[in-house]
């Protein structure tokens, strides 16, 4: 009995951690964001929502609708509150084809119904989460492809005088579409994200 109240007496009296002590990542681990990259596993345009270590996020990119996912660690170097390196790897996915709504005509190419290509990405941002909830993160990572069924859609096709190849395959200077993306085996990425942890 006497141990039992000692032992409640020294928990009462154990100093909290005060709010102004902790870090904003555990004073507010729950973020969300809107995001713009080049080559980002969210997309060009998507978002993000994370607790903790987690993060899931979607949006639009070249090869479609994106879909990812990652674990974080919040690397704290310095005697900051607001500010921390996050530090992040996991998995995405890029849809597309009619199977998803998207039709597009690949010249004498029957593609299948649903384009898919997928990624493992690491990434490392400098984010400052500040007290009152915003949040500002800049971001470079790279993608290494997994999986993808769609490369072969502008194979072969380098030249514009292939008149079966689409047009958007052939073209010099486009914006590169799915199969192109698809294709590459491994690219880097840069990222900016913007929104509210609470």
């Amino acid at each position: 009995m006497f141990s039992l109240l000692t032992l409640s007496g020294l928990a009462l009296s154990a100093p909290a951690l005060a709010d102004e002590d902790l870090h904003t990542t555990e004073l507010r681990p729950t973020v969300i964001l809107a995001e713009a990259s080049l080559g980002g596993p969210a997309g060009i345009m998507g978002g993000r929502v994370g607790y903790k270590q987690w993060e899931l996020g979607g949006g639009i990119g070249a090869t479609g609708y994106k879909v990812s996912g990652q674990w974080k660690h919040y690397w704290r170097p310095f005697d900051s509150e607001i500010f921390s390196f996050p530090v992040g790897v996991g998995p995405s996915v890029g849809l597309s084809g009619a199977a998803m709504g998207v039709e597009r005509s690949w010249g004498d190419k029957e593609p299948p119904n649903l384009l898919f290509a997928s990624w493992i990405n690491a990434e490392i941002s400098a984010e400052w989460r500040a007290r009152w909830g915003g949040v500002w993160r800049w971001t470079a990572g790279a993608a290494l492809s997994v999986y993808e069924n769609q490369s072969w859609l502008c194979e072969g096709e380098d030249s514009a005088t292939d008149t079966s190849a689409p047009s958007a395959c052939n073209n010099q200077g486009h914006v590169p579409i799915g199969p192109e993306v698809a294709s590459v085996p491994a690219f880097p990425y840069l990222g900016f994200s913007y929104g509210y942890a609470f």
